[in-house]
C-alpha cells in the first residue's frame, strides 16, 4: 500500500513517512505505539519502504 492510499483512509503522522521505527513491530502485550498495536491484533506486521513510499501488511499465523 502507497503511503498516498494510506494517507486517504487515516492521515499519517510526518514521522511514520521518515523513520523505520514508527512501523516497528512491537510486542503487544507492552507496547505504548497504538499504529503497532492495531496491525498486529488485526494479524499483521508492517514492512515499510521509505523510499519507495510504501509498507507492507503481511498476515501472521496466531
Amino acid at each position: 500500500m502507497s503511503f498516498v492510499e494510506l494517507d486517504s483512509l487515516v492521515k499519517l503522522p510526518a514521522s511514520a513517512k521518515r523513520f523505520d521505527f514508527w512501523w516497528a513491530n512491537d510486542d503487544v502485550k507492552t507496547t505504548i505505539h497504538a499504529q503497532s498495536k492495531a496491525w498486529q491484533d488485526a494479524g499483521y506486521v508492517a514492512e515499510p519502504n521509505l523510499r519507495g513510499k510504501r509498507v507492507t501488511f503481511r498476515r501472521i499465523e496466531k
